[in-house]
């Protein structure tokens, strides 16, 4: 009896999708390295040699191995650490310096910019085991370790500091998470439904990720005085995101939504940002 026609095409189809779907999976689970961490992936832009901001010096443990950048200055009353995103390199961040300038005028402060493992001078090979090890190395190698710790994370680097900021060998006064994620399983999935439309159902980023950096789990352990801010255009980490990780956190926090360009903050229109310094660093506080 001779095949049915449409059988054959129904087989070749279904071998086609399935094939298809296992080649997509495939793909994101085995070059999800170059997804979650492209920063470490930029051809570098600057040599340790040609660093000219007068500044900030070169950050180094006891052994010489390269850390970060650092500004240091006499009489400091705190120490700030920023952790960048997923597509920065800190080299390109010292304009930090100017934000906590306006911020705190009147008072002094430290100021470090670690670099994560794979990215700019850093070696290494970057995921969440291997950031989560070189920043907290970083964090036992500031010049002034006593004084109080202030921990600042942007997209990828609220996920470092907030590994940090609930380690329990470390103590931060104040958190500031700029544009975070509740999970990276989360953010991943929104970024699925960005390039896949409905079939991101079809793609569990949970099953696919290696790294987990899961915020909404640890957040709730953190103790300190807390700030998030979140963009209400951002199509990366959306907003409900900063708000779901706002619900989580114990008291005292703080919650700011901006109108900005995507997945990034306006500091210059950051309104009421005044206020919220001064929660986040108060003049009587440490």
């Amino acid at each position: 009896m001779p095949k049915i026609p449409w059988l054959r095409l129904i087989r070749s189809l279904t071998f086609i999708s399935v094939s298809t779907y296992l080649l997509v999976c495939g793909l994101l689970f085995f070059f999800q390295n170059r997804l979650l961490y492209p920063g470490a992936y930029f051809p570098l832009d600057l040599r340790l040699e040609d660093f000219q901001d007068p500044r900030f010096q070169v950050w180094k443990d006891g052994q010489g191995t390269f850390l970060g950048l650092k500004y240091i200055q006499p009489g400091a009353e705190a120490n700030w650490v920023y952790f960048h995103g997923n597509g920065d390199q800190v080299q390109n961040l010292t304009w930090w310096h100017e934000i906590l300038e306006k911020a705190f005028p009147e008072r002094k402060w430290n100021l470090y910019l670690p670099e994560y493992p794979g990215f700019g001078l850093k070696e290494g090979r970057p995921d969440e085991e291997s950031l989560t090890q070189a920043s907290r190395h970083a964090l036992n190698h500031l010049s002034q370790p006593t004084l109080p710790l202030y921990l600042v994370g942007q997209s990828l680097g609220s996920a470092v500091a907030v590994k940090m900021a609930t380690d329990p060998s470390l103590k931060s006064e104040g958190l500031l998470l700029v544009t975070p994620f509740s999970s990276l399983s989360e953010a991943a999935q929104v970024f699925l439904e960005r390039g896949f439309g409905p079939l991101h159902h079809f793609l569990p980023a949970s099953l696919l990720l290696r790294d987990q950096w899961p915020n909404n789990s640890l957040l709730p352990s953190y103790q300190g005085r807390l700030w998030i801010i979140s963009s209400d255009q951002d199509s990366i980490t959306p907003s409900w995101m900063g708000r779901e990780l706002l619900q989580l956190a114990s008291e005292p926090k703080r919650f700011t939504e901006q109108s900005s360009s995507d997945h990034w903050v306006d500091w210059e229109n950051l309104k009421p940002h005044e206020t919220q310094w001064d929660f986040l660093w108060p003049q009587a506080s440490p």
